[in-house]
Protein backbone atom coordinates (compact mmCIF):
# COMPACT_ATOMS: atom_id res chain seq x y z
CA UNK A 1 0.00 0.00 0.00
CA UNK A 2 1.37 3.82 -0.67
CA UNK A 3 -0.97 5.16 2.01
CA UNK A 4 0.27 4.18 5.85
CA UNK A 5 -3.67 5.29 6.61
CA UNK A 6 -4.78 2.42 4.35
CA UNK A 7 -2.00 -0.19 5.83
CA UNK A 8 -3.45 0.65 9.39
CA UNK A 9 -7.13 0.46 8.61
CA UNK A 10 -6.13 -3.29 7.00
CA UNK A 11 -5.47 -4.05 11.35
CA UNK A 12 -7.83 -1.60 12.73
CA UNK A 13 -10.07 -4.51 14.06
CA UNK A 14 -7.27 -5.83 16.40
CA UNK A 15 -5.92 -2.86 17.66
CA UNK A 16 -9.27 -1.76 18.42
CA UNK A 17 -8.77 -4.98 20.77
CA UNK A 18 -6.05 -3.57 22.54
CA UNK A 19 -6.66 0.19 22.18
CA UNK A 20 -10.31 1.39 23.19
CA UNK A 21 -11.87 4.15 22.41
CA UNK A 22 -9.90 5.56 19.65
CA UNK A 23 -10.26 9.02 18.93
CA UNK A 24 -7.79 10.10 16.06
CA UNK A 25 -4.68 8.65 14.46
CA UNK A 26 -1.95 9.98 12.27
CA UNK A 27 1.47 9.09 11.05
CA UNK A 28 4.19 9.76 13.06
CA UNK A 29 7.13 8.31 11.50
CA UNK A 30 8.02 5.53 8.40
CA UNK A 31 11.57 3.81 7.92
CA UNK A 32 12.39 1.59 4.87
CA UNK A 33 15.03 -0.14 4.66
CA UNK A 34 15.92 -0.54 0.52
CA UNK A 35 18.28 -3.62 1.26
CA UNK A 36 16.50 -6.05 3.70
CA UNK A 37 12.92 -4.87 2.21
CA UNK A 38 12.00 -4.20 6.12
CA UNK A 39 9.59 -1.25 6.93
CA UNK A 40 8.05 0.55 9.86
CA UNK A 41 5.03 2.50 10.28
CA UNK A 42 4.79 4.39 13.24
CA UNK A 43 1.41 5.83 13.99
CA UNK A 44 0.62 7.85 17.56
CA UNK A 45 -2.99 6.98 18.19
CA UNK A 46 -5.29 9.15 20.69
CA UNK A 47 -7.40 7.20 23.04
CA UNK A 48 -9.44 7.13 25.57
CA UNK A 49 -6.10 6.54 28.07
CA UNK A 50 -4.48 9.46 25.98
CA UNK A 51 -1.95 8.91 23.07
CA UNK A 52 -0.19 5.46 22.44
CA UNK A 53 2.56 4.81 20.26
CA UNK A 54 1.81 1.71 17.99
CA UNK A 55 4.34 -0.08 14.96
CA UNK A 56 3.67 -1.88 12.15
CA UNK A 57 6.74 -3.74 11.46
CA UNK A 58 7.60 -5.75 8.60
CA UNK A 59 10.77 -8.02 8.99
CA UNK A 60 12.29 -11.29 9.31
CA UNK A 61 13.99 -10.50 12.74
CA UNK A 62 11.57 -7.54 14.29
CA UNK A 63 13.68 -6.97 16.93
CA UNK A 64 16.71 -5.80 14.62
CA UNK A 65 14.43 -3.78 12.34
CA UNK A 66 13.44 -1.87 15.85
CA UNK A 67 16.94 -1.02 16.85
CA UNK A 68 17.50 -0.03 13.34
CA UNK A 69 14.43 2.43 13.49
CA UNK A 70 15.52 3.95 16.78
CA UNK A 71 19.47 4.29 15.24
CA UNK A 72 17.72 5.89 12.23
CA UNK A 73 15.02 8.40 14.18
CA UNK A 74 18.23 9.46 16.37
CA UNK A 75 20.53 10.34 13.76
CA UNK A 76 17.12 12.74 12.87
CA UNK A 77 17.76 14.82 15.98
Amino acid sequence: EENPMEVLDMIRDVLEEYVKGIKDVRVHDMYFDARTFEFLIEYIVKCELGEVSVKLVHSSNPTVALRRYYGYEKQKE
